[in-house]
């Protein structure tokens, strides 16, 4: 059997199976012009391997119980259509979703913004406070270097009486 052959006996077997329960072999073998139930079997046997149907056998009662399959060269008109309808009947809910998202995003990036900016201020009053910092710690180090000279040259020490100063 060649392949476009095979392709088209396949998708007229998905096609006769548009709801779930027993089709018997002889209505699928009239359908597809097909005398012999091992070429049937096999056919189906394809089909459940690609996965593209979902159906076992009853050959005792010369059977197919089909369960559900995989369309995907054969649209199945119901389908469409109760797949368009649920998906009408989300698109509000989709659409408060998006909203509601939107809306989360644009707050989180504004407090994204206000904690950068908080971060910001921060740094730069660490930085002006080490700044004064080091300005004191320079002010103090001069007017310690100044006490070091003057005791190293006896020289009185400001802010106190010759009295203070001799304390020998």
């Amino acid at each position: 059997m060649n392949v476009e052959r095979m392709k088209l006996k396949q998708l007229t077997v998905l096609s006769q199976l548009s709801a779930p329960g027993d089709v018997s072999y002889a209505t699928l073998m009239k359908e597809l012009n097909i005398t012999k139930v091992r070429e049937l079997e096999d056919l189906i046997i394809e089909l459940i391997y690609a996965k593209l149907l979902n159906a076992t056998f009853d050959q005792k009662r010369m059977l197919l119980h089909f369960v559900g399959c995989t369309s995907r060269d054969v649209p199945n008109p119901d389908v469409l259509q109760r797949t368009r309808l649920t998906l009408t009947s989300v698109q509000p809910t989709v659409d408060v979703m998006l909203q509601s998202l939107g809306s989360w995003r644009a707050n989180s990036a504004r407090l994204l913004q206000t904690i950068d900016d908080m971060a910001l201020d921060v740094r730069e009053k660490e930085l002006e406070k080490e700044g004064h910092d080091a300005s004191r710690d320079a002010e103090l180090e001069k007017r310690i270097a100044v006490v070091r000279d003057m005791m190293k040259t006896d020289m009185p020490l400001p802010g106190r009486s010759d009295a203070d100063n001799n304390l020998d």
